[in-house]
């Protein structure tokens, strides 16, 4: 069934025995457009983000580094209830409050910010976070260490990315779809145009050839279809029959 990822954010995550938080983000593969990780925002003993891991097969876990043990157990989540905009874990409230926290596995966007913060001091995010001012030099990703992932990113910080062919910017992305039964991105929502000729297209996202954190920029291939649809909305379709009709007929709607 095809979603938009987007409508999860903000949440409630429901563990066994109750409320424990909300969905704030998600980080995915920009190669395999998978989600990875489901970062909520834990409001129960501690305030911070965890991650919940999900796997290739649609399965879910606790996802931590071999050196730290898992407090819950292996299948964890379960499909979201879209309707009532809830995801419900089969964990107690405190397992999902000791799950792994977000440094354990960042995304390019929060590995930058530490790199510039080890360079320019706290000063630099702060400037970002209170003042809403860039401090990032733009083309300029900073060395980080060795063991982070430079594939994984925050759908958060993607929002807003131009999306650019080899003949210029086709738009903004403004949203991803996702096939919630395997949890894989298989287009991006983006839109082109001003307020008078907005047009919002669907890209499939096997049509990306690079991101860029330093250019908050998504490169697609030459010759990428386009798919023009005034909403993706929010509510079920068949993931095989949606892909069919994006892919031949570009409808107006994705349902």
């Amino acid at each position: 069934m095809l979603h938009k990822l987007e409508t999860l954010v903000g949440s409630h995550v429901m563990a066994t025995d109750g409320k424990i938080g909300k969905i704030r983000t998600f980080l995915l593969d920009d190669r395999s457009w998978m989600v990875r990780y489901i970062v909520v925002e834990v409001s129960y003993w501690s305030q911070r983000d965890v991650l919940l891991a999900v796997s290739s097969g649609g399965r879910s876990a606790v996802s931590a580094p071999p050196s730290v043990p898992l407090s819950a157990p292996l299948l964890a989540v379960d499909q979201p209830d879209w309707a009532s905009r809830t995801l419900r874990v089969r964990m107690t409230r405190r397992q999902v409050d000791e799950s792994p926290d977000i440094e354990t596995n960042m995304p390019v966007s929060l590995q930058q910010r530490l790199a510039m913060e080890e360079e320019y001091g706290m000063l630099a995010a702060w400037i970002d976070q209170d003042l809403l001012m860039s401090s990032r030099p733009a083309g300029i990703e900073r060395p980080v260490h060795d063991n982070e992932d430079p594939h994984l990113r925050s759908t958060q910080e993607m929002h807003g990315y131009v999306v650019a062919g080899d003949d210029g910017k086709m738009g903004s992305l403004r949203g991803f779809v996702l096939d919630a039964s395997s949890w894989h991105v298989g287009f991006l929502n983006v839109k082109s145009g001003g307020l008078l000729r907005r047009r919002k297209m669907l890209i499939p996202s096997r049509q990306v050839q690079d991101v860029s954190w330093a250019w908050r920029r998504i490169d697609v291939h030459p010759n990428c279809e386009l798919h023009h649809t005034s909403e993706v909305h929010s509510r079920s379709t068949s993931s095989r029959s949606a892909e069919r009709q994006v892919s031949v007929h570009a409808p107006e709607q994705l349902a």
